[in-house]
């Protein structure tokens, strides 16, 4: 069983696989994005998707038409820890975006849906320490999420 991440902003859709608590993203032929429209077919075909085979899903998206293809089979519960499930999804820039769980053990995801309202003048945070697989995406890199990542990597040192 593994946990995927799936972040559609406009008309993209990006996926990630959650391993130990850390999102490791997901190329399609060397690219990042794909079309909505063809996301779940190539998503499916990248990831050697079985018929009946479980997976966890977090969707962070801005439509909330777009939903998780119906033959997908649902895990009863995420391989990862909860507490890293919550982390994972608290380093994406949730402005005017919805997280919703697959299946849903995290309970009232709705507090985590945010709308923030960024000052037209005010930049991005980017910190240039971090690494390309660490800022996939500059409007998915805060200093919250700089911090969480230090932070998680601090625990598994004890």
């Amino acid at each position: 069983m593994t946990d995927y991440i799936v972040s559609v902003k406009g008309d993209q859709a990006q996926a990630y696989r959650l391993i130990w608590g850390q999102r490791e993203i997901i190329r399609f032929e060397g690219e990042e994005y794909l079309s909505k429209a063809d996301f779940w077919h190539t998503f499916k075909k990248k990831i050697e998707y079985v018929e009946g085979e479980k997976i966890a899903i977090v969707m962070i998206r801005d439509d909330p038409e777009f939903s998780i293809d119906p033959d997908v089979t649902i895990a009863d519960r995420f391989n990862n820890e909860l507490e890293d499930v919550l982390l994972a999804i608290d380093e994406f820039c949730l402005r005017n975006r919805e997280a919703l769980c697959f299946p849903s053990s995290i309970d009232k995801l709705a507090h985590r849906r945010v709308i923030q309202e960024r000052p037209y003048n005010e930049a991005p945070i980017v910190d240039d320490n971090l690494s390309d697989s660490d800022s996939s995406s500059s409007d998915e890199t805060s200093i919250q999420a700089f911090y969480l990542k230090k932070t998680r990597s601090y625990k598994r040192q004890q």
